[in-house]
């Protein structure tokens, strides 16, 4: 691998095959990832959309035989066929009505199928997209949404025909009913300072918060909710706390973001305790930045020296393994690159994957 820049990713789907086909994180970019060989193979650059666009999906999701990315700071809901290879693009409906909640970089989340439907989660925009995978037609569902507005970010889980995903900066939980197209508003404690993530165990929901806040424990059926506050002493966080819940060898164990250590958790008791597995390098930051049916992936940069490291956790046994996803034909993606930035009129980035030498290389 030495030598050959490695691809970050965040938006990856899965057809039957067990390959992946995912969008860069940090520019323009769709390739085709076999985790197995860690490598990436580029296959062409999202049309209409810009070259140097960071977070363009945050999401994918594979029905049938296509892959459909979920924008972000991207334009279109963009439409991938793994047979035919080639990108059909649907144009995001603009707000009917201005919102101040609403971020242009920060549109869409994840998407869901049910039945004929995918139902697409907003970031922060003003409705659920309800998108017909026969027609193509669009539908923009709004009336459950609340006055303060939202930030969804990660914890999106499924019951049946329900989706149930947190707010990222205020305490209401989003319950949507695919079926009926009605959502519901729950408000979730008084301590929870919006939420990072969300997991099911057991009958409850777990919601660990994106700033210093307590673990809220939600049960829908009663809506009984408590909250867990006491935090171990040696436990230290700044502006985002936790970066993902996963769930291994049967335990809960909350992944720090900006914390000096992981917690887990004993259910019964409620009592947050040290973890000493995957603890993190003194002034890092831990990021999630995808998972599979095997393993959790992260990012840990070191806030000073810059340096990173990627790492898996596997889930039946917490066993780590660092990976690096090498790509492949570079030199087919910096001419594309370069004849989009020429098209759109964009200055290039200087990016791992097109260096200065890169560029002068095809001038």
């Amino acid at each position: 691998m030495k030598g050959k820049p490695a691809l970050e990713i965040e938006a990856i789907a899965f057809a039957e095959s067990g390959t992946g086909y995912a969008a860069a994180f940090e520019f323009n970019g769709l390739y085709e990832v076999n985790l197995e060989e860690q490598k990436c193979i580029y296959k062409m650059l999202f049309p209409n959309e810009k070259v140097n666009g960071k977070r363009l999906y945050a999401s994918a999701l594979h029905v049938a035989s296509k892959i459909y990315f979920v924008p972000t700071s991207g334009e279109y809901i963009s439409i991938y066929d793994i047979e035919k290879k080639t990108i059909e693009q649907l144009s995001v409906p603009l707000p009917a009505t201005e919102c101040s909640f609403y971020k242009k970089n920060c549109k869409f989340i994840k998407a869901v199928q049910w039945g004929e439907n995918i139902f697409i989660i907003p970031f922060t925009y003003p409705g659920i997209l309800k998108l017909n995978i026969k027609t193509n037609r669009i539908t923009v569902l709004r009336r459950w949404i609340p006055q303060e507005g939202y930030f969804f970010r990660g914890g999106l889980c499924i019951e049946g025909n329900c989706i149930y995903i947190p707010s990222g900066n205020n305490n209401i939980i989003l319950e949507f009913n695919m079926e009926t197209e009605k959502g519901i508003i729950h408000r979730i404690g008084r301590y929870n300072n919006g939420a990072m993530d969300m997991y099911k165990y057991g009958e409850n929901y777990w919601i660990v918060p994106r700033q210093k806040g307590s673990i809220a424990v939600w049960n829908p059926e009663s809506n009984f909710v408590s909250e867990i506050t006491d935090y171990p002493a040696e436990f230290q966080a700044e502006k985002i706390v936790f970066s993902k819940i996963i769930h291994c060898e049967d335990k809960l164990f909350f992944m720090p973001g900006y914390a000096n250590s992981v917690l887990t958790v004993k259910t019964e008791s409620k009592e947050l305790v040290l973890e000493e597995r995957w603890k993190p390098q003194e002034n890092s930051v831990v990021t999630f930045r995808f998972e599979t049916d095997e393993c959790y992936y992260f990012r840990e940069v070191n806030k000073l020296s810059k340096q990173f490291r990627r790492f898996k956790i596997y889930k039946e046994d917490g066993r780590t393994e660092e990976y690096a996803l090498e790509t492949e034909r570079q030199e087919v993606f910096q001419s594309d690159r370069l004849n989009l930035a020429v098209e759109q009129g964009e200055i290039i980035a200087e990016i791992e994957n097109f260096k200065l030498e890169d560029l002068l290389s095809l001038i």
